[in-house]
């Protein structure tokens, strides 16, 4: 089996399968202009920026960072959520397919998108990376239960605690970290650093090792994690 060595896309929009996936309720989202949120069209999810969010939050306005249109009146409780980090996580062990076998491996990395991965197989230890994860890549039965026994339970992390974590997805929108918690923690780009930065990835790289800390553990299991001016210290 030959390895292929794909560099990895770490600041694509990305677009979402909607299958499977449930939208938020307006109770449960905080909307403002500005903010970055999923939009629902025609089955798919598509990162877009806020523009406008009527009184009551029923209604949005929102230009997609895909061909930056411009759509209005949107419906928040059927069409509106909040970015998800993509299923494929660091760590987790998966099966990928090469010329019609399936061989198990670990993510050593997943891109921003959630559409490729860099994989290590258990065979020979060889890495490969930019796997399409729709086409070549699914989780080993009792993976998933494995990864999130092996994880910090989110009830046990407390609001102002400090983790050290590895930047596992880069979005526009923020950072995901990897604390070894059952959920990876989104450091919002506001709260990625003490000054403004247009681009995430002229700062951090995927395997940056970051302090952080926790900020916020909702209900819907969500972690929310500020670093402020924390140094990035590289492997």
């Amino acid at each position: 089996r030959a390895v292929q060595s794909v560099g990895e896309d770490r600041r694509g929009d990305g677009i979402t399968d909607a299958s499977g996936l449930g939208s938020e309720t307006q109770e449960e989202l905080s909307l403002e202009a500005g903010m970055e949120v999923e939009v629902l069209w025609e089955g798919t999810w598509y990162l877009a920026t806020l523009l406008e969010v009527s009184a009551d939050m029923a209604t949005c306005g929102a230009r997609y960072h895909e061909g930056r249109d411009e759509e209005f009146a949107i419906d928040v409780a059927s069409r509106i959520r909040q970015p998800r980090p993509p299923w494929v996580k660091q760590g987790l062990r998966v099966e990928a397919e090469w010329e019609g076998n399936w061989y198990a491996g670990r993510v050593l990395f997943a891109s921003s998108t959630g559409r490729t991965a860099t994989i290590k197989f258990d065979e020979e230890s060889e890495v490969e990376s930019g796997v399409d994860v729709t086409a070549r890549v699914r989780p080993l039965e009792g993976a998933e239960e494995e990864y999130l026994a092996s994880r910090i339970r989110l009830e046990d992390l407390r609001v102002g605690q400090k983790v050290r974590g590895t930047v596992c997805s880069i979005r526009p929108f923020g950072i995901f970290v990897d604390v070894c918690a059952q959920q990876d923690g989104l450091v919002p780009k506001a709260r990625a650093s003490e000054e403004f930065i247009e681009d995430l990835s002229w700062l951090f790289s995927l395997g940056d090792e970051v302090d952080a800390w926790v900020s916020r553990v909702d209900r819907r299991g969500r972690l929310e994690l500020s670093m402020g001016g924390s140094k990035v210290r590289r492997r």
